[in-house]
């Protein structure tokens, strides 16, 4: 009897932790690509970037030496490349579009996008998607994350001469 409570035991053990083992390697082996793909894509460019931060299947980064941007998001059928010369940047702009929905006699505000609007100074943008709920249904500190690349961009962009005060 004890036996065969042991061997039921292991099984419902092994149940349990064999897919979430799978699921942990299978995961991995995905992330090694992306990164494999981002190193690719950044020693094309022949970037030395020193900021970056990585989320989902999306990665962005700066090279302060050359002024650049890099912003990428890998999908299964094509890649979403977009380098940006900062010299040439005029400002950043954070987009975000919500919607409202009834829950249970509350409104609740969704966020269904967020972007990142480049403009240049010859007039032309570019739009760096960091949150859509299509792509990603949960949200994950994508606010904090576009407040704090938006800062630090527009460091990058505020090239002000330090004046000294006269003795």
């Amino acid at each position: 009897m004890e036996i065969s409570m042991i061997i039921v035991s292991l099984l419902l053990a092994g149940s349990v932790f064999i897919p979430f083992y799978l699921f942990n390697i299978a995961g991995q082996s995905e992330r090694k690509k992306f990164k494999k793909k981002i190193e690719e894509i950044i020693t094309k460019n022949n970037l030395n970037i020193s900021e970056s931060e990585t989320w989902g299947i999306t990665s962005i980064g700066i090279d302060p030496i050359m002024k650049k941007l890099l912003f990428v998001k890998i999908y299964p059928t094509e890649n979403n490349i977009q380098l940006v010369d900062l010299s040439a940047v005029n400002e950043f702009q954070i987009l975000e579009k919500r919607k409202v929905i009834s829950t249970e006699n509350r409104k609740e505000r969704v966020l269904e996008q967020l972007d990142l609007q480049v403009l240049l100074k010859n007039g032309n943008m570019h739009i760096l998607n960091f949150y859509t709920i299509s792509e990603d249904q949960g949200e994950d500190f994508e606010v904090r994350r576009i407040e704090k690349w938006n800062a630090l961009l527009k460091s990058f962009i505020l090239d002000k001469p330090i004046k000294q005060k006269a003795a």
